[in-house]
């Protein structure tokens, strides 16, 4: 079982993303990851960047959250993939962390956009040139291939378009909707 499927249960119990979903299909799914939230973002700029409440993101929060998470998971993919002497550092970074520091709900999505497609190119490419089942230590006696980072990341385009979909006031789709982009 994958490492999703063994902690969140499968399929995740919050937006329904199956821990079967395949590679090339996740990085479909971050590859459009941007282009999809434009969509539903366009034209709600300026309630995409209210806070539904306290304990979430705004829309362009998320937007934003995504395009450093794509990068930094891209950078490491493309370093434990090509540089003998990388080896994966648990970052023990919250991304709730990031938002605070970067003032991600104060941030409006135009921008967010243009770096969330940046960072799915950059990791869509350190991915498909990483054997995806190259094996790294994850920290806590727990391993990943890049393969399942690879998945794992797509369960995040999917869980982020239900919270998206959430802050705008729009109806939820159900998993198979959102995986046909």
């Amino acid at each position: 079982m994958t490492y999703g499927g063994r902690v969140w249960g499968d399929p995740c119990p919050g937006c329904g993303y199956s821990w079967a979903t395949t590679y090339e299909d996740a990085l479909e799914l971050i590859a459009g990851a941007a282009s999809r939230y434009g969509e539903l973002i366009r034209g709600r700029e300026e309630k995409a960047m209210v806070k539904p409440d306290a304990d979430t993101w705004s829309p362009s929060g998320y937007v934003w959250h995504l395009s450093d998470w794509f990068r930094i998971q891209g950078q490491r993919i493309y370093a434990l993939a090509s540089d003998p002497l990388y080896r994966w550092l648990h970052l023990r970074l919250d991304p709730a962390h990031l938002g605070e520091i970067f003032k991600y709900d104060e941030l409006p999505p135009t921008g967010g956009l243009w770096a969330l497609q940046k960072a799915a190119d950059l990791f869509v490419e350190a991915a498909k040139g990483a054997d995806r089942s190259l094996v790294f230590d994850i920290g806590e006696g727990d391993s990943w291939t890049v393969g399942e980072l690879v998945v794992w990341v797509g369960h995040e385009v999917i869980h982020h378009d239900k919270d998206i979909r959430a802050g705008l006031g729009l109806r939820a789709l159900p998993f198979s909707e959102r995986r046909s982009w």
